[in-house]
């Protein structure tokens, strides 16, 4: 088996992958590892003993190309909290994060077209089970130069439709 050691963590990367961690069961263990025929002591997150892993054969590398991408992104939204929810928290707050950390896997995927505005993130995104982004945003104004930048905060969900129905003979837009 293939890892990673990390050595000298400091005592705030310990608080949050404590957090993460025990949020869901994983406790910390001592390990004796096998490295190159030497052994190493270290400690690693364990799942509970009986956690049930499923049916069939688990495999890392199916895992790693259906999943490691959204978790990566959810581990970082969780470790950018601030402040840091307590493990009972972090776990009612899960969804919500797993289910953003997947809608933004999905729309990196998506094909972009040729835009009229540029975003650009303007400070972490904050709250504690919705989450609220900051945005610089400037876009085309009728004349084809770039409007001044503009300070926005959104609503970070997961997967929805937009419909902004528009009407060009009385130029309105309808809002719901």
């Amino acid at each position: 088996m293939q890892g990673l050691i990390w050595p000298d963590l400091s005592e705030e990367q310990m608080r949050r992958l404590r957090l993460y961690e025990s949020a869901f069961g994983y406790a910390l263990h001592d390990l004796t590892l096998l490295v190159d025929g030497r052994r190493h002591k270290a400690h690693g997150y364990l799942p509970p003993r009986d956690q049930n892993p499923g049916r069939g054969v688990w495999s890392l590398e199916v895992w790693e190309q259906a999943h490691l991408a959204p978790a990566i992104d959810a581990a970082q939204e969780v470790l950018t909290l601030d402040p840091l929810p307590d493990p009972a928290t972090l776990r009612q707050m899960w969804p919500m994060i797993e289910a953003r950390a997947w809608a933004r896997q999905r729309a990196a995927r998506r094909t972009r077209t040729a835009r009229d505005f540029d975003i650009t993130p303007a400070a972490p995104a904050s709250g504690r089970f919705f989450r609220f982004q900051g945005f610089d945003v400037s876009h085309a104004l009728f004349d084809g130069t770039l409007s001044p930048v503009l300070r926005r905060e959104v609503f970070v969900g997961v997967d929805a439709a937009l419909l902004l129905p528009y009407d060009p003979q009385r130029d309105r837009v309808l809002l719901l």
